[in-house]
């Protein structure tokens, strides 16, 4: 049952992500692709955390009646995040809006001792939802199988910097 949740979710997701992205690449608009680095602290279940990520994504600005940025930004995140006994890497899908946003993705925990554990324990699916602007207030949930639900607090400091614009005709 968990395959089939995990598997609807990334199909939302994509589905999210196409549609914003369309949104972009739409005629009448210029997009442009941006570099957002990062960096985070917080608290979860497993203790104080640190770390950073790095998002690559594109916004567009609509050169019609009404001269303005289009209101979904849709974008890919890395990131690794430092625990006392682990760190751990995520890979995300993500949608921002004006001043938030909302992400999937998964997690996978390596531990600092070196030992493998099974990949029902290490890997997970992850959700995220973020407000602000540049300086953003974080809450996410990560699910590992045959675990409870892990809840993260914290907070990220990103620095937005445009790529280039992107050729829309």
């Amino acid at each position: 049952m968990s395959k089939i949740k995990n598997s609807f979710c990334l199909y939302i997701l994509a589905a999210l992500l196409l549609l914003s992205l369309s949104n972009v690449l739409a005629a009448g608009s210029k997009s442009y692709l941006y570099v957002s680095p990062g960096l985070q602290i917080g608290y979860g279940g497993d203790g104080f955390f640190w770390g950073g990520q790095v998002s690559i994504g594109a916004i567009s600005r609509n050169e019609g009646e009404c001269e303005c940025w289009t209101p979904f930004v849709p974008a890919v995140s890395y990131g690794i995040r430092f625990y006392k006994e682990y760190q751990m890497r995520y890979l995300d899908g993500q949608l921002g809006f004006i001043y938030g946003g909302l992400g999937f993705g998964r997690a996978r925990r390596i531990w600092k001792t070196g030992k493998q554990l099974p990949a029902e324990v290490a890997k997970g699916f992850r959700f995220k939802v973020w407000a602000g602007a540049l300086y953003y207030g974080t809450w996410d949930v990560i699910k590992f199988p045959k675990q409870n639900m892990d809840f993260n607090f914290g907070t990220i400091v990103v620095m937005p910097l445009s790529v280039g614009e992107v050729n829309n005709e």
